[in-house]
């Protein structure tokens, strides 16, 4: 989600060069589609392995018996860098949570972190034992060094010739982190500094000067393409595309193999095709029962689930900063992020009920924050997908860590008469205190869910009154709840998946870095909040004093740059001798665990969290 603040005086002077070009009637309108349908026999047979899915793999990562998903929330560059950060921080070898996390669910800004990560080559590879196999093999494959510090590099990609040769003499596991190795050149580079840089980067003055660019404007006026298409090609170019003179876009099949599951998620803003009632109620109707329309509002998550289901579309060809824009259109700030749909399943009528219309089918996606700012319905969608096939019950330990980049409402100042501003002059922005009153009101459900161990699905699969389906039907159809007569109950209790006994929840927030009696920590929890919601953040050194008040009052200033207080927070409580961090890690490394190990664990968690 976006601070109207700032993206608005930016967006302001670009669209006015954009209308002062566009006095010329605009063309024929022509939609650009960046996904490709299925192929015949792929849409009939079972789907690759791909990495943008909400289905786990069993014993890929980290301690076989242990589930442990990371959500990464919505909040724009802030977002972005204290999920980066976190990363990080969460992969120190004192800690060692981040090659246990087996799934990553982002929205909006946190989303950026998420793809630059599942899409990212380790420049170097420490491990003695397999430095020792290579350097058994003659000849060594070309490109790869060892460095002083006792670290593998690589330079360049391995050819066809040495790939085969070395499959005939390494483990495949060995072989995939080889190949990943030499891909480092090509792909965004995974270390501390490089990743931090990226997500500081200030995209939307890049994003400007691509719209400004006469073929960009040209397309904005006679094409399709919109804002939202012009950011996407910006992420591709600062962040998220291959390396190289003739560098193109990342695609979602061309994920690293050795990183968690990719879940991005987004808003669908599509009407409905249908009235609410039964399709068999339509005269000529022939949809599939179970390809039900997405209700408007309900989640879209970038995944070959929702591709297949939704679209009859091949997830692996989709750019993977399509996918990230899709999360994050904002909107005023952008358009919509168009898919079609080559499934065609809402053609018998539409809406208000006119005749069938033969053409083509499109879905329309907005933020992922207006569904969910969490990143959390996600991966309770999949904890269900696993759940109803069956694949929960090896697992001994589900961990869920949120990473949440919320700052308190500001709300308007009770000793201002007149709290505009000039730019609310055009335009008023006090939507953003409508669409924050709204993150508040609706995010407090999924954390109980998650806090309580219990993950109700009633609304998410529309069995109570006032319901939002945001799962598909076909999983809904799998979970218990008690035929169409539970539709008229109450109790949302009767629709749940108890998993009391094996998760264990963080949600690491802006207030955790409040201590009793610290002056100093509630200092930068009001500096955090300071820091606004946007595709760019400060990296240098900044007065918060102009809107750090309390009763009119102004409070001390802060003179860090906001990286650097998003890095002190992460330091705060990203740690190993934090009480919830040091028992997370205990946890996910015992090779079983109890109910009461786990039980322990969630204490530990819920203590360290003094939000409550």
């Amino acid at each position: 989600m976006h601070d109207l603040k700032r993206v608005f005086p930016t967006l302001s002077a670009a669209l006015a060069v954009v209308l002062a070009g566009g006095c010329t009637a605009i063309g024929q309108y022509h939609h650009a589609v960046w996904n490709q349908p299925l192929q015949a026999a792929s849409a009939a047979s079972a789907p690759a392995p791909v990495q943008a899915s909400l289905t786990v793999p069993r014993d890929r990562r980290g301690n076989g018996k242990v589930l442990m998903y990371l959500a990464l929330s919505g909040g724009g560059s802030r977002a972005a860098y204290l999920s980066a950060a976190t990363l990080h921080a969460l992969e120190a070898p004192d800690i060692g949570l981040l090659q246990e996390v087996d799934a990553v669910s982002a929205v909006s800004g946190g989303s950026l972190a998420a793809a630059y990560h599942a899409a990212s080559r380790d420049a170097e590879l420490r491990d003695p034992a397999l430095r020792s196999r290579l350097e058994a093999l003659r000849p060594a494959p070309a490109g790869l060094q060892t460095r002083p510090s006792g670290a593998l590099s690589c330079t360049q990609a391995l050819s066809g010739g040495e790939r085969q040769r070395l499959a005939a003499q390494l483990s495949g596991p060995d072989l995939q982190r080889l190949e990943q190795l030499c891909l480092a050149g090509h792909y965004p580079r995974w270390d501390r500094d490089e990743t931090l840089r990226v997500m500081k980067k200030n995209y939307l003055l890049r994003w400007v000067g691509n719209l400004l660019l006469p073929q960009n404007l040209a397309r904005y006026w006679f094409t399709s393409f919109d804002r939202s298409d012009i950011m996407a090609r910006t992420l591709a170019n600062s962040a998220l595309g291959r390396s190289g003179l003739f560098s193109d876009d990342i695609t979602l099949g061309e994920l690293n193999p050795l990183r968690p599951q990719l879940i991005i998620s987004a808003t669908n803003a599509t009407q409905e095709a249908l009235p609410r009632q039964a399709p068999a109620a339509l005269p000529g109707c022939t949809v599939d029962g179970n390809r039900t329309p997405m209700p408007f509002g309900s989640q879209f998550t970038f995944t070959d689930q929702d591709f297949r289901f939704h679209l009859q579309s091949d997830i692996g060809s989709f750019p993977l900063a399509r996918a990230v824009m899709a999360s994050s259109a904002y909107p005023l700030a952008f358009a919509t992020m168009t898919l079609e749909d080559f499934g065609h399943h809402d053609t018998c009528l539409t809406g208000d009920g006119a005749m069938p219309n033969p053409g083509r089918r499109f879905m329309h996606l907005i933020d992922g924050g207006n569904a969910d700012n969490l990143g959390l319905r996600a991966v309770k969608r999949s904890l269900l997908e696993m759940h109803a096939a069956g694949r929960l019950e090896g697992y001994d330990r589900v961990v869920v860590l949120l990473v949440d980049a919320f700052t308190t409402p500001a709300g308007t100042p009770r000793y201002k008469p007149d709290p505009r501003s000039v730019f609310d002059l055009l335009l008023d922005t006090n939507v953003n205190h409508a669409v924050d009153a709204l993150l508040q009101a609706n995010r407090q459900t999924l954390l109980d869910d998650f806090d309580t161990g219990e993950l109700h699905y009633g609304r998410d699969c529309e069995l109570l009154k006032n319901a939002l389906r945001h799962f598909p039907k076909p999983l809904c159809d799998r979970l218990p709840h008690g035929g169409e007569g539970a539709r008229r109950g109450r109790d949302r209790d009767r629709f749940k998946l108890d998993l009391s006994d094996k998760l264990v929840f963080f949600h690491f927030g802006f207030a955790d870095v409040v201590r009793p009696g610290d002056d100093k920590s509630l200092d930068l929890k009001a500096a955090l909040d300071q820091i606004g919601t946007s595709f760019s953040i400060s990296d240098d050194t900044v007065s918060h004093l102009d809107s750090f008040y309390v009763d009119g009052y102004a409070q001390p200033a802060s003179k860090e740059s906001e990286t650097d207080l998003i890095e002190r927070a992460v330091a705060t409580v990203i740690r190993p001798d934090h009480p919830c961090i040091g028992a997370l890690s205990r946890l996910v490394k015992q090779p079983t665990a109890t109910p009461q190990d786990v039980l322990a664990a969630r204490g530990a968690c819920s203590r360290a969290d003094l939000r409550r």
